[in-house]
């Protein structure tokens, strides 16, 4: 490949990238939410919808066994991905083809699913792959200007089409629902040909000894060192307890955020994703900050500081009625805030604090096991949600429902792995 062709493939990677965000916009969040209410879904239904994109992650684990022998990364993604985002545009047609609700809810869900196990098969791939096109020294730069692009992007289409949302709301809702898809399978379709002008560094297959056999064989060919070697690493084994105990406190009440606003608080969807975008920029401004603290402190204190910010984040909602709705702005400022610290801490902690030699496999491992635990924390929050019939009334006339005891619980469980992180990682030098 020339510098031309390095280049060229970088600008098809940020239009690409502009695009896949674009998407995940439109097929996640409030949007969704809206969309399984008006299909006639239940709470729980949404919460165990919304939470595929996380719980679908267990397939990670097989990935080592597939990408790291084959030798064009590029064919591999350039088909999966765009067939994941094809799928979520597809959603546009399930109400004209059935007719009554079950029919349609299960159509959604296995849809959806398919979709984002596509979707985590490619993802070691992926990110392999635009790693290989960009110069270490550039990185910064070029992660922070395609960010910047795909947060305007995103934001745009958003709050365009959420404006549009609230205005078929109250008339024919459905119109609106099927627009929005048919842009996302039109979005997919784009993303496929800016996906396929990329082109691809030679791949080297990286070979192991197998020490029964003695023979060269690929890497990730053997499962003994993906589901075992990565749990004898003692290290890392304890990486995955304080990540699991996290992630379990986060998915029990995440989903519930956009349901909670849009079924209970009905808030419009221009109102919802003004909000998102304010959310995002708070992100991008705290993102460096928590860098440097980082620098200075390490992964873990960062980690310790969000999961205190989320805490009082999550526990304030519960106190979100319709007469404090001024209070919902701030939360999500305070949400970009926590969540911009996660965002880098769990991309660098694990990374970190494994190996360098079987790094793929490892980090495989990990977010297999987060996707497991994501499974377990949705379920808990399934069940809670639904003791909804049983509300509590407060002295002030004010109903309580059961999503907002999710979000009390979440936050409290929060601040219990912050106590954690700070009693078991924070003073020891071996964990960064």
């Amino acid at each position: 490949m020339s510098e031309a062709d390095f280049e060229k493939s970088r600008k098809n990677f940020l239009i690409e990238g502009m695009l896949s965000t674009t998407i995940g916009n439109l097929s996640t969040g409030a949007f969704l939410a809206g969309y399984v209410l008006y299909m006639g879904g239940s709470q729980e239904f949404s919460g165990m919808l919304l939470t595929i994109p996380m719980y679908s992650g267990i397939i990670q684990i097989f990935t080592p066994i597939i990408y790291e022998k084959i030798v064009s990364r590029k064919a591999y993604v350039a088909i999966m991905a765009p067939l994941h985002r094809v799928m979520l545009g597809m959603m546009a047609f399930i109400p004209l083809v059935f007719s009554d609700t079950p029919t349609r809810l299960t159509a959604l869900f296995i849809l959806y699913a398919v979709s984002f196990i596509l979707l985590q098969l490619t993802s070691p791939a992926a990110i392999n792959w635009i790693m290989s096109l960009v110069p270490e020294d550039t990185r910064g730069k070029y992660y922070g200007r395609r960010d910047s692009y795909m947060l305007s992007a995103a934001t745009f289409f958003s709050i365009t089409l959420g404006i549009m949302l609230d205005f078929f709301k109250n008339t024919t809702p459905g119109t609106g629902f099927f627009i929005i898809y048919c842009l996302v399978l039109l979005f997919a379709i784009l993303n496929f040909y800016f996906l396929a002008k990329i082109k691809e560094p030679r791949v080297q297959i990286r070979y192991y000894k197998d020490a029964e056999t003695g023979r060269q064989v690929p890497a990730g060919a053997n499962f003994k060192q993906i589901f075992i070697v990565p749990f004898l690493d003692e290290k890392f084994r304890k990486v995955i307890k304080v990540s699991a105990f996290w992630t379990i406190s986060i998915t029990i009440a995440i989903a519930y955020f956009p349901i909670y606003q849009v079924t209970v608080l009905k808030l419009p969807y221009s109102f919802i994703t003004i909000c998102i975008m304010i959310q995002t920029i708070t992100m991008v401004v705290f993102a460096r900050l928590w860098g440097k603290l980082a620098d200075k402190k390490g992964w873990f204190y960062t980690l310790r500081l969000a999961a205190m910010v989320l805490a009082v984040c999550h526990v304030t909602w519960f106190f979100i009625f319709d007469s404090t709705l001024f209070l919902v702005p701030f939360m999500y400022v305070l949400g970009g805030i926590g969540w911009s610290a996660v965002n880098l801490a769990f991309f660098n902690i694990p990374f970190k604090n494994s190996p360098q030699k079987g790094k793929t496999i490892f980090l495989s491992l990990y977010a297999g096991v987060m996707g497991a635990v994501s499974l377990v924390g949705t379920i808990v929050g399934s069940l809670i949600v639904k003791f909804d019939g049983i509300q509590i009334v407060t002295p002030f006339g004010l109903k309580i429902t059961s999503m907002q005891v999710l979000f009390l619980v979440s936050g409290v469980s929060l601040a219990v792995v912050a106590k954690y992180i700070k009693k078991r990682f924070e003073a020891k030098s071996a964990y960064m």
